[in-house]
């Protein structure tokens, strides 16, 4: 993003910072797999890289961020030809302006009013300023890699010009840009929108537009009284008498809800605060020094009849501007995003709408770049832009599956086919010992007795089948209902348990009711945070359809949560010939309708051999910092971890990050991979230094590939496990590859980016390649290899269970505008040496 004020020093440090920190080069392509050809969502700029952009600062007095966009396009509408010169203008709606042609004047200055007819519409002074030159000859020497590093501001420039025909024409958001042609239905309230998401990327010889297809929720045209009354499921009649609670749900669900107004002629939009403690009826302000309810000045001065009287009042503006509306008189307006979380139905639906076939999703993105113009279109001539209107065909590489080993004791071994195996007549490579444990049945009133018990003998069965040694002592576990509250139940057991067989509890199987995501969110977090002890949950309709394969799933996860080893791959790249450990780490910033709670920071590191045990660490930060702040300390502890079970410290440390976005690869480099060196130094002053690799992982990208061949093609359609793409659609200037380890199973399947950006040891692209692909076959709780490999999974997933860890159930989940930091509760000791979130 382009700061204000700092635009040209911040890209001339950025640059000057890329040089000096010196980034992994490329060693070179791989080689290894069987080549296919693959069609790519990369279209190729055709016109010729020539001429100049000039780039402009805008200030606009006073400060209204909000109004920026629509203030810059009424002053191009009104002064295009007087002070603009009619030229080509692109712009982001904040503070910047690009154009092909240089304007009159360096230097305009304008007043603007958003309601030109009305003389008390507010008036605004825009600043335009020249403020640099950019060449479009240095992409030349970008995309040739002559010049050693990447030129942002000339891509973001070709981005925001790219986008301006969109970015006008349809509701953009961001880079997404939709069309209200033919939404999908979601709910009576919700529509799903189909568009495009379009950006600018360098490749090896061309400059690309990459275009995929982009979906978003937003509120169907209706009346605020509709809405209500449809979505929250809230009954209205009787003039809008409602209880406290119904009041709570309104106004939670209302809140920072912008709508328009039907009793006045006017597009301005009122954004919601919150609502009045009284209702229309007793709302009661001075008018004329006279007393007047709300109700009555509706009446006498819009001779509108207000139909629901008793329902409280809208809070819109702010302090002294505040103002009172009834619901009645507001409609939704149009385009208007759904900013909340979605309920599990609706996502549902969601995601039926989205997942398309790789087939079906070529189409439908063909058919909206021909409606939305978005390759062809008046601002791109003018722009002298032009792209192929065919995508990139680019050669590929199947890379062959790892050789998975089973039961230490046989030579039990597995050769994956597309991405998956039969672990059948295999027993696990390092099966644990159960020697305590209890069952808890939270869903009384529907399970029997009869049918609980067929479940428990069934996971002994399986335990016993997979290989999982159970003590006679724990060969008939305690089972209790869980009639309480889940700490007293859970506590209930744990000490039960622990009395029965004189062994501290490893585990409660815990039997929820169907659909119960809040019970399970609390019984994570009082058996991780406040007891100590590995949690195992199971839904009602699992336990009433349980059969062998439900068991030995169930036991994949309770072995490696319990600290055993399910497979291993004996000749792991790297890790075989010298000690290495494999960080994964990821930081989440929760997302709509989350409020202002933390960043939440997941690290995990190998503790063995076979790179299957992690260590953890999870904590929290800053809101919205996705620098992890202590990682000095992170990986200082976990190397002494790695130490004490291998009696030695790792030569080599291979650091896989999730969560950095392109812009933030110089931050991290400065920042976290110089933590990572001080804490390897602290632990090495007197023996041989560790070795750093530190390798970011992208999944949240929008390159696709699809195969041009139908004997490539996996059962869904897609590009079969193994899938490595570099080469002409790589980026010229850093060291990346596309790889998807995992087969498609619905919809189209997302390849992971990975991005080397240090590399002290030496890798070969060949080493590394065959590195992730083999680690996306360890991940535990399947016998599918996955999309990212198993380290950065599991920082994930862990993420996923820090949102949890709150001593209200409810601190990450409502719109709060406050956070205390004391409100998040750390990992019980004993659980961090282990595996305890998967």
């Amino acid at each position: 993003m382009i700061k204000h004020d700092s635009e040209i020093s911040t890209f001339e440090y950025r640059e000057k910072l890329e040089k000096k920190l010196e980034l992994a080069k490329r060693p070179g392509f791989g080689t290894k797999g069987r080549t296919i050809q693959v069609e790519t969502n990369l279209y190729p700029m055709v016109s010729q890289l020539s001429g100049n952009i000039y780039h402009y600062d805008v200030k606009i007095f006073p400060e209204s961020l909000k109004l920026n966009k629509k203030l810059i396009e009424k002053a191009i509408e009104l002064h295009g030809q007087t002070h603009f010169g009619n030229v080509a203008i692109a712009h982001d709606g904040k503070f910047n302006i690009f154009t092909k042609s240089q304007l009159p004047k360096n230097k305009i200055e304008l007043k603007v009013s958003l309601n030109p007819t009305n003389p008390n519409s507010k008036m605004y002074t825009i600043c335009v300023e020249q403020v640099n030159v950019i060449s479009l000859g240095v992409l030349k020497d970008v995309i040739s890699n002559k010049l050693g590093y990447s030129s942002e501001i000339s891509i973001t420039a070709l981005n925001i010009m790219t986008g301006a025909f969109l970015a006008t024409n349809y509701t953009s958001l961001r880079s997404n840009y939709y069309t209200p042609t033919n939404p999908e239905k979601l709910t009576e309230c919700l529509e799903v929108w189909k568009g495009i998401f379009t950006s600018v990327r360098p490749g090896m010889g061309s400059i690309y537009l990459n275009v995929d297809n982009t979906y978003r929720t937003f509120y169907a045209p209706l009346t605020l009284i509709n809405l209500i009354q449809k979505m929250l499921k809230i009954n209205l009649s009787g003039g809008g008498n409602l209880d406290e609670k119904a009041k709570k749900v309104i106004s939670k669900f209302l809140k920072n809800l912008s709508v328009q107004v039907t009793h006045r002629d006017t597009k301005k939009l009122f954004k919601i605060s919150n609502l009045t403690t009284t209702s229309a009826e007793k709302t009661v302000f001075l008018e004329n020094g006279v007393n007047t309810t709300v109700k009555d000045y509706f009446s006498k001065t819009y001779n509108i009849k207000l139909n629901y009287p008793n329902l409280p009042l809208l809070k819109v503006g702010q302090g002294e501007k505040t103002i009172f509306i009834p619901m009645e008189v507001c409609t939704i307006p149009p385009a208007t995003e759904f900013k909340k979380k979605l309920g599990p139905k609706e996502t549902s639906e969601m995601i039926k709408i989205c997942c398309l076939n790789p087939k079906m999703r070529n189409s439908e993105r063909n058919r909206l770049i021909v409606e939305m113009k978005a390759l062809s279109n008046p601002m791109l001539k003018r722009f002298g832009m032009e792209f192929s209107n065919k995508p990139e065909i680019v050669p590929a590489r199947i890379l062959d599956p790892p050789v998975l080993t089973y039961s230490k004791l046989g030579n039990s071994s597995v050769k994956p086919q597309n991405g998956a195996w039969n672990m059948k007549d295999c027993k696990l490579y390092l099966p644990c010992e159960l020697r305590s444990w209890g069952v808890v049945n939270f869903a009384t009133r529907e399970l029997r007795k009869e049918k609980l018990d067929e479940f428990v003998a069934g996971m002994l069965k399986a335990m016993q089948i997979i290989g999982i040694t159970v003590n006679p002592s724990a060969n008939k576990p305690m089972v209790i209902d869980g009639k309480l509250d889940i700490l007293s139940t859970l506590n209930t057991i744990y000490t039960k348990v622990g009395s029965q067989t004189r062994i501290t509890p490893q585990l409660i199987l815990c039997i929820l009711p169907n659909d119960n995501s809040a019970r399970y969110g609390e019984i994570k977090r009082i058996g991780d945070t406040v007891i100590g002890v590995i949690t195992q949950c199971i839904l009602l309709q699992t336990v009433q359809r349980f059969n062998p394969m439900t068991g030995a799933n169930m036991c994949l996860k309770i072995n490696a949560k319990a600290g055993g080893t399910n497979l291993c791959i004996q000749n792991i790249p790297i890790v075989k010939d010298s000690p290495t450990i494999i960080f994964g780490a990821d930081t989440s910033n929760p997302g709509l309708g989350y409020g202002k709670s933390p960043t939440i920071v997941a690290v995990v590191s190998n503790i063995n051999k076979t790179v299957s045990q992690y260590s953890t660490y999870l904590g929290i930060q800053e809101r919205g910092l996705d620098i992890i702040l202590n990682l000095e300390s992170i990986v200082e502890a976990q190397l002494l971890q790695f130490k004490q079970n291998n009696n030695r410290l790792p030569n080599k440390l291979l650091f896989f990050r999730d969560g950095v976005s392109d812009g933030q690869f110089l931050q991290v480099i400065e920042n976290e991979y110089e933590a990572i060196r001080r804490a390897c130094n602290k632990l090495t002053a007197q023996s041989p230094k560790i070795l750093i690799s530190y390798i970011v992982v992208q999944k949240r990208h929008h390159y696709r590939f699809f195969p041009t061949n139908p004997k490539d093609c996996d059962r869904s359609g897609n590009c079969p496990a193994g899938l490595v793409v570099e080469g002409k659609i790589s980026d010229p200037v850093r060291w990346d590859f596309y790889l998807q380890a995992h087969s498609g199973i619905k919809g189209t399947t997302r390849p992971s980016r990975y991005i080397v950006l240090k590399d002290e040891n030496n890798l070969t692209t060949d080493i590394l390649q065959e590195l992730a692909n083999s680690l996306s076959y360890t991940y535990c709780r399947c016998t599918r290899s996955v999309s990212i490999l198993s380290p950065i999974y599991y920082s994930h997933i862990l993420c996923k269970r820090g949102a949890f860890y709150f001593n209200s159930n409810d601190s990450v989940t409502v719109d709060s505008d406050e956070f205390n930091a004391s409100d998040f509760c750390g990992v019980k000791v004993n659980l961090q040496k282990g595996m305890f979130f998967v």
